[in-house]
């Protein structure tokens, strides 16, 4: 998306939210670490659209991002990187779930298994963070039932 490569390398959140047919509903500048659209924009145009926005700090999804989609049934939201894309999709008005305690159990089995990797040499430390979130998220994903993937761009 032209979107995604023009907010990929911004030092703020920048968001867009697209309608079904493509076209840009809203675009907003955040922050370091957020950007925000009002409740009644979402209301009014969120339900089967598409989030994407930029994470300066090279993380997947937050649990905000993921809440937010489940909360006014976004068809997708997107977080871009410098380096890679996550997507996330399949976001039904019943999943209105708690995910916050999900998220700290898988976040502690996905930070244990990359402990391992690390002390066996097959992940660099460096990617640590980076890789607990997007294990996190596949874990969530396939518990919770929607999808979720990341790929470099």
């Amino acid at each position: 998306m032209l979107t995604e490569n023009r907010i990929r390398a911004c030092l703020r959140e920048c968001a867009q939210l697209i309608a079904p047919d493509g076209t840009e509903i809203l675009y907003r500048i955040g922050t370091v670490s957020s950007v925000s659209f009002l409740h009644q924009e979402l209301a009014t145009w969120g339900r089967g659209a598409t989030l994407t926005h930029n994470h300066p700090n090279g993380q997947s999804f937050s649990l905000e991002d993921v809440s937010l989609a489940m909360a006014y049934a976004l068809r997708e939201v997107r977080v871009v990187t410098t380096t890679h894309r996550h997507v996330a999709t399949m976001f039904s008005p019943s999943m209105r779930l708690p995910l916050g305690g999900a998220m700290a159990a898988e976040e502690a089995r996905a930070a244990a298994a990359c402990r391992d990797d690390v002390r066996r040499g097959l992940m660099n430390p460096a990617d640590f963070g980076v890789t607990v979130r997007h294990r996190t998220w596949q874990r969530l994903a396939r518990s919770l039932g929607f999808d979720y993937w990341r790929e470099q761009s």
